[in-house]
């Protein structure tokens, strides 16, 4: 059993990124944008919203939590 999903890669994606693969891994979703190999994890609860980028070959990360008040966006 792996412990990966593949997904299915959108033609936009592919033309836009050069992707060759991408797959869903335990929360994480692992990919090639522009042959550096990508990692991601994103989120969130009510209220709040949240994304983790990694780029190992660069050694970068970054992370981004942001408010929202979803409720406003939905007329409740």
């Amino acid at each position: 059993m792996a412990a990966y999903t593949i997904i299915l890669i959108k033609t936009c994606s592919k033309e836009r990124f050069n992707t060759n693969f991408q797959v869903y891994a335990l929360g994480w979703v692992l990919a090639d944008r522009n042959g550096f190999k990508v990692e991601s994890h994103s989120g969130g609860l009510m209220g709040m919203l949240s994304l983790n980028l990694m780029v190992p070959d660069l050694n970068p990360a970054s992370s981004m939590i942001m408010g929202i008040n979803v409720l406003e966006k939905i007329k409740i």
